[in-house]
């Protein structure tokens, strides 16, 4: 777990690990997308200091630490709220990193078997979908494809969730996420 002490430190754990998450998406593209890949990188990176700072202004205490990282993280990389993925974590696993539902892994539960093809992109294995990083990194992922995918924030969570026709699934996502934006607004508590 991080400390919140150091806002600095923390800023400078949520950049290396935003840049390793850059990394590891690149691995799976061409070399043409891979050099792209790391001009953005270095385009973005007064921007990422100044949001990852921002992170760093609420500390949820009923949200793991490791978990607001990550989705401080790879919500800056995919272009999606860190709320928004913390109440999808929070909906598919409570956070918990080691969650297992049949072929639903990790923190944000993807299903390994539909979506092997995303794992073997990102060059991680089944057991590698159980840590904290990993697991948000390729849910995040999978969720903006909905987003861009979609007509609405809705249907993107239920096509997430599997079902187009779950709008109980993405009401309960977009209430948590409601709920999770309201009070880091005040500060986290």
């Amino acid at each position: 777990m991080m400390k919140r002490d150091d806002g600095h430190s923390i800023a400078i754990t949520i950049i290396i690990i935003a840049l390793i998450l850059s990394i590891m998406a690149g691995l799976a593209r061409d070399r043409a997308e891979q050099d792209s890949e790391v001009y953005y990188i270095v385009e973005r990176h007064n921007d990422l200091v100044l949001q990852a700072e921002a992170c760093t202004l609420y500390n949820d205490p009923e949200i793991p630490d490791d978990v607001e990282a990550a989705a401080a993280i790879c919500g800056l990389y995919n272009g999606l709220e860190p709320e928004l993925l913390e109440a999808v974590a929070w909906q598919e696993s409570k956070y918990d990193p080691t969650a297992k539902s049949g072929s639903c892994m990790g923190l944000m539960q993807v299903h390994t078997k539909v979506h092997a093809d995303r794992l073997e992109a990102f060059g991680v294995t089944k057991d590698q979908m159980l840590t904290t990083y990993i697991g948000m990194a390729v849910g995040a992922s999978l969720l903006a494809d909905k987003v861009r995918e979609s007509s609405s924030l809705e249907t993107a969570l239920q096509n997430y969730n599997g079902s187009e026709h779950k709008k109980s699934y993405a009401k309960s996502v977009l209430n948590k996420r409601e709920e999770l934006i309201t009070k880091h607004s005040k500060g986290g508590n």
